[in-house]
């Protein structure tokens, strides 16, 4: 099975990018699907906003080649991003959508202050925000976006 690379958003210098991405998933996902929430993949993916507010990941929850694409660099931008939304206000499942065959779980946060994107003037500036992950077989992370609802 073909896994997804590392997928974030991060304010790069004067612009945001798009960090590794196969063809497929470089647009949004697909509309959810109304799947059976995994507690294991929720919890995981709770982790990973609170980590990249506080820049401080845990590579050992990613698969090598997530870590290959997740660069010192990459973690700090997507920390200074999401850091300007405060805390986590609301933080829910919402679906699952197929990219590539694979099953990405969907959810959906919500920070106490919108978070404006300068460097992306085309983005929008809000408090909701998505956040898409999928996982391998021993359960690390092979795929994530953080991306502000459009």
């Amino acid at each position: 099975m073909r896994l997804f690379k590392l997928f974030s958003i991060a304010a790069v210098a004067a612009s945001v990018m798009y960090c590794a991405v196969p063809a497929a998933a470089q647009s949004p996902a697909p509309a959810s699907s109304p799947a059976v929430e995994n507690p294991t993949v929720t919890t995981l993916a709770r982790a990973q906003v609170e980590a990249f507010r506080a820049g401080k990941i845990d590579r050992t929850q990613y698969t090598a080649d997530a870590n290959t694409h997740l660069t010192d660099t990459l973690v700090s931008q997507v920390s200074q991003v999401l850091a300007r939304g405060g805390a986590v206000r609301a933080f829910s499942y919402s679906g699952n959508s197929q990219q590539s065959g694979i099953a990405v779980a969907q959810y959906a946060v919500t920070f106490d202050k919108p978070i404006a994107i300068p460097e992306m003037p085309q983005l929008p500036t809000t408090a909701d925000w998505l956040e898409s992950i999928a996982t391998d077989a021993s359960g690390k992370i092979s795929f994530l976006l953080f991306a502000p609802k459009m």
